[in-house]
């Protein structure tokens, strides 16, 4: 059975990972023709849609003529933006940004990147403020907007004062204010090429009115993964894993506990796999530090050097699987204190439930018909100890006879000392001797 469960989280994990690594087989058939598409960049940027515009511009490339993406956002993840800048530039297709309201921060770098900016009247381009705003961030950011402005042949001053509170520009923007450009003044500035009130004007202004439309859209898989790698989405993952696991780690044999808690974390490594944020060594080194944990409460008497161990390992396989620190302390922060809060209510409220006191203190109702009821009333009040540890059932060796018993209540560890302290039908309840001084 524990070899089945491994085999089960390598499964669900690489189930995760290759789920989306076909490619879109719908256009597989076409070929290089008046095609250009269309791909809208709205809400939070973050590196599922850095891994979606990568999808699409290696899917364009061959077949298509132009690619236009539709901006309405309030920026994201700087990384994120980055990576979606780079490709952007690096593709020979026409790309266009068409503003059709907003490109703030992230989504600001982003419209640069393109070949061609078009505004909608009444949108707004800049405000690329880095979080947090030091001076390694503000340096970083900046020399971005810069080499991408230089690159695309716009103000390279325009581009630094939207990131950089101390540069002024007469008439436009003051000392101590990020600058953002509306729709008028991106034009004025030539920091945008045109203006279009909708799609279609973007098309005849490239004379791609006849052109065939493609509009692509995140697959099912895409768009789960970019849900699950949010901050919150990872922590209740990690979090359902970890309780999932400590429920079957008082269970007397594996159950939905241990199944849901191996989904949790196969979901959360696999979303970051594909996302770019994990690699296959975190994923060992998250598993190699589970193994010695388990060692370490089945086999190993009190705390060794195999939990520290295994704490660690466990550690940084988390953490290396998030880029960024902030968003790892955030992440990890709110998975300590949800696991420990709910596992404290699970754990006060759980034994008290009928269902929980069936599954520890009763023996199947299948095995009581085809082997009949044992007694074992001649073991009460004979003492003899644990051969396994007891969590809180176990195997104990009572007179010679190996017997399966739980105790009162708490984990005895192995070659604790017991007591037979009550039978009841093929229940065995012991107790911890207290050695005498």
């Amino acid at each position: 059975m524990k070899k089945f469960n491994l085999f089960l989280g390598f499964f669900l994990i690489s189930f995760f990972i290759t789920l989306n690594s076909f490619p879109n087989l719908s256009l597989a058939n076409s070929t290089k023709e008046n095609l250009v598409y269309i791909v809208s960049i709205e809400g939070i940027i973050d590196l599922g849609l850095s891994r979606f515009i990568k999808r699409v511009i290696k899917e364009a490339e061959p077949k298509a003529v132009a690619i236009i993406f539709e901006i309405n956002t309030l920026g994201g993840q700087v990384d994120a933006a980055t990576q979606i800048k780079d490709v952007i530039l690096d593709t020979s297709l026409l790309t266009i940004a068409y503003v059709n309201k907003r490109a703030i921060s992230a989504g600001a770098l982003i419209a640069l990147s393109a070949k061609k900016i078009i505004m909608a009247p009444g949108s707004s381009i800049g405000a690329v403020e880095p979080r947090p705003r030091d001076e390694k961030s503000i340096s970083f950011v900046k020399a971005e907007m810069v080499s991408t402005a230089l690159k695309t042949g716009r103000p390279k001053e325009l581009a630094e004062a939207m990131v950089d509170k101390n540069i002024e520009i007469e008439g436009l923007v003051k000392k101590g204010e990020l600058l953002t450009l509306s729709w008028q003044e991106a034009l004025n500035r030539k920091f945008a090429e045109s203006e279009a009130s909708n799609m279609e004007e973007v098309l005849r202004l490239y004379n791609l009115e006849k052109a065939k439309v493609i509009k692509v859209n995140p697959t099912w898989s895409e768009d789960l993964f970019r849900f699950l790698i949010q901050p919150i989405v990872s922590s209740l993952l990690l979090s359902l894993g970890f309780i999932g696991l400590l429920v079957e780690l008082r269970a007397p044999s594996w159950g939905l506990a241990g199944i849901i808690g191996i989904t949790c974390l196969a979901l959360f490594f696999g979303s970051h796999f594909m996302a770019g944020l994990a690699d296959w060594i975190h994923i060992f080194l998250f598993i190699f530090g589970l193994i010695l944990i388990i060692v370490e409460v089945f086999l190993v008497p009190g705390f060794s050097i195999t939990g520290i161990g295994g704490i660690i390992c466990l550690a940084l396989s988390l953490i290396l699987s998030f880029k960024d620190l902030k968003v790892a302390t955030f992440t990890l922060s709110l998975t300590f204190i949800l696991t420990i809060g709910f596992s404290f209510l699970l754990f006060k409220y759980l034994p008290k439930t009928y269902s929980w006191q069936r599954l520890i203190l009763k023996q199947d109702l299948k095995e009581d018909l085809t082997l009949g009821l044992k007694r074992f009333e001649k073991y009460l009040n004979k003492e003899g100890y644990a051969i396994t540890p007891l969590h809180p059932s176990g195997i104990c060796l009572v007179e010679g006879e190996k017997l399966d018993v739980i105790t009162q209540g708490g984990f005895l560890s192995a070659q604790t000392k017991v007591k037979v302290v009550k039978t009841e039908g093929s229940k065995i309840v012991v107790t911890k001797i207290e050695e005498k001084a």
